[in-house]
């Protein structure tokens, strides 16, 4: 008969030397789960698991918690059938599997341990072969469907496992009660970062050890097969007679299997909101409690956790912390929160620690962070990208920059840009930065309309004090006073040239104030003051065009014949059709010697005044 201590839960409350279960009759399989679960668990850590995955349901987590009291209170009445109590069939009821009864051709020696959903005894092989191994069984009373399906898929990867980092399955069968078990090699070890700390081990020792662990995960993958449960715990290093250390990986017992391949004929699934792994070394996408889609990318993030704390003595997050926040904080912080880096952990380490994990290295504090600073802090840093496509596609991939690093070649690892860093903080607070970036557009388009209105007004204030000059400028000529008549027309034109991008002042303006100045013999003054106003972008303006002529007259009084010429032909080119401009340029072309040019330009008068008389007659 199989010890099925969850149907017995279920079935009502127990009586005689057991506690009570009060109230109506448990049905909901989520607290049946949650009890399986709790079960494999030392009672310490019971707290902490029930805190996480009732996510805060006081009413769940009573429930659960009376059926844990129920249980503990129960003794060995669920352990061991009542005397003489037949089963079912009428048969006796085999006992309970326990150091010192026989399997098979195992004998059980002693327990050692419990791992996952299994109980596991240390026990001698008879036969074919006389060796010591380990056996490992379902506990009893966990054997729900669940259970076993995990169960046998961890026996299913295994046994596809042939690598000597990875524990070998010998055997495999079902006990006489019923349960499943598996033979496997035994390992006498401690877990790694324990045998590292007790051995005083290098960096890079502790390296070599590491790559190692990743050929183990390499071979893994390669068989299909993804851990989903990496930690220290469940990587023993044992020890061989000439003293060389050897990694182990153990516990595929939540073992998923990639590319089709088949682990087991059980229905195997993770329930709906329910965690899959150890926190503290959990990847962000098993933290997404709704994704299914875990492949050995998620083995990579958990080793860049083991390689942290290898290098650091810690991990990353207190996850036990984290654990009493409730299970959202430790999903977001799993997924959102970036580490910081291992050099970083060490340097900001309260003094005692930082000399207690530099002591297990047998290297100076000082010298310490400087190893890890810089290749270090990338190789692990890229195994824990958030971003699974920026982590190393394999771990041969990173085993092989972890070699690089012990070679003092360049690693591949490189620290992400800013723009990549950049686009990641948007992505985690994308509410955030679309405030931001809103109320960032409003204050550019204020600070824009703000600025504009500013212009405006001082250019209008400064077009004011221009005027004012040119006012002033107009009264000096009344007076007949020339120089006076200057000196205000040049403040006009600084403050034009200065704060209204040149604009001239009106021609009406220039023009008694250049005829005062001709008048009193200030040709050359005049002329200067023509050069300033009449720009190339002026000279284009239409209602410029009689300053030209007036500079070329002012030109040809000073003997500055092709300056003069020039002028005439851009005041011709804005009046074709008045006389004046031909009779300006015609002497001009004829004291500049260009004859050809005026009989051309004597053609062009002919042409466009003949035209005219006729249409006039």
């Amino acid at each position: 008969m199989a010890s099925n201590i969850v149907l017995l839960l279920e079935a009502g409350p127990l009586r005689g030397k057991t506690a009570s279960l009060e109230g109506p009759k448990m049905t909901n399989s989520k607290d049946v789960d949650l009890f399986t679960e709790a079960l494999r668990l030392a009672e310490s850590e019971r707290g902490n698991y029930l805190s996480v995955a009732c996510g805060g349901n006081e009413e769940l987590r009573r429930r659960v918690e009376k059926l844990l009291r129920a249980f503990n209170n129960a003794g060995d009445f669920l352990g061991q059938p009542a005397a003489g109590m037949p089963s079912p069939n009428g048969e006796a009821v085999p006992p309970i599997e326990e150091a010192g009864s026989r399997v098979g051709r195992y004998k059980l020696l002693q327990q050692i341990g419990e791992g996952g959903c299994g109980v596991v005894f240390m026990a001698e092989q008879q036969e074919p072969v006389r060796r010591t191994v380990a056996f490992k069984v379902i506990k009893p009373g966990m054997d729900t469907k669940t259970v076993i399906a995990r169960f046998e898929a961890e026996r299913q990867a295994l046994a596809l496992m042939d690598h000597p980092n990875i524990a070998h399955v010998f055997d495999a069968g079902t006990t006489a009660s019923g349960r499943p078990y598996f033979v496997m090699e035994l390992v006498r070890g401690l877990k790694i970062t324990e045998h590292c700390d007790q051995k005083g081990l290098s960096t890079a020792e502790r390296l070599d050890l590491f790559i190692q662990v990743c050929g183990a995960v390499q071979h893994a993958h390669q068989k299909g097969v993804i851990h989903r449960d990496l930690k220290p715990s469940n990587i023993l290093i044992t020890t061989s007679p000439d003293g060389k250390a050897t990694p182990k990986v153990i516990d595929f017992g939540i073992a998923k299997a990639t590319s089709g391949q088949r682990l087991t004929d059980k229905t195997l699934f993770t329930a709906f909101e329910m965690l899959v792994g150890t926190p503290a070394y959990m990847s962000p996408e098993q933290a997404e409690l709704t994704s299914i889609d875990v492949d050995t990318r998620s083995d990579i993030y958990s080793l860049g956790v083991l390689l942290y704390e290898l290098l650091t003595g810690t991990i990353p997050f207190d996850t036990q912390e984290l654990l009493k926040s409730g299970l959202d904080e430790v999903r977001r912080v799993i997924r959102t929160q970036d580490p910081v880096r291992p050099s970083t952990r060490l340097s900001t380490m309260a003094e005692a620690d930082l000399t207690t994990v530099s002591k297990h290295r047998h290297i100076e504090p000082p010298r310490l962070i400087r190893e890890v600073r810089g290749d270090l802090d990338w190789i692990v840093m890229k195994a824990m990208e958030k971003d699974r496509n920026r982590r190393y596609a394999t771990a041969n991939g990173l085993a092989l920059d972890v070699e690089r690093f012990l070679e003092k070649e360049v690693v591949l690892a490189r620290p992400p840009s800013p723009v990549y860093k950049l686009r990641k903080l948007i992505q985690r607070n994308k509410l955030a930065f679309i405030g931001l970036s809103l109320i960032f557009l409003l204050l550019v388009v204020a600070l824009a309309v703000t600025s504009r209105l500013l212009i405006v007004q001082r250019r209008a204030v400064q077009l004011s004090d221009a005027l004012q000059w040119e006012s002033k400028a107009t009264e000096f000529v009344l007076e007949s006073k020339p120089e006076d008549a200057e000196g205000a027309f040049r403040n006009s034109l600084e403050i034009r040239r200065r704060y209204l991008d040149g604009e001239p002042p009106a021609p009406s303006t220039t023009r008694m104030v250049l005829d005062c100045l001709t008048t009193h013999d200030k040709l050359n003054v005049a002329n200067e003051l023509l050069d300033q106003i009449l720009t190339p972008s002026v000279l284009s303006r239409q209602e410029y065009s009689d300053l030209c002529r007036y500079r070329a007259e002012l030109c040809g009084r000073l003997g500055q014949w092709r300056a003069a010429a020039a002028m005439a032909i851009g005041f011709l080119n804005h009046q074709p059709e008045d006389h004046l401009a031909y009779h300006t340029l015609a002497p001009l072309y004829v004291v500049t010697t260009n004859l050809e040019a005026y009989h051309q330009l004597c053609l062009r008068i002919v042409s466009t005044f003949s035209n005219e008389h006729c249409h006039r007659t």
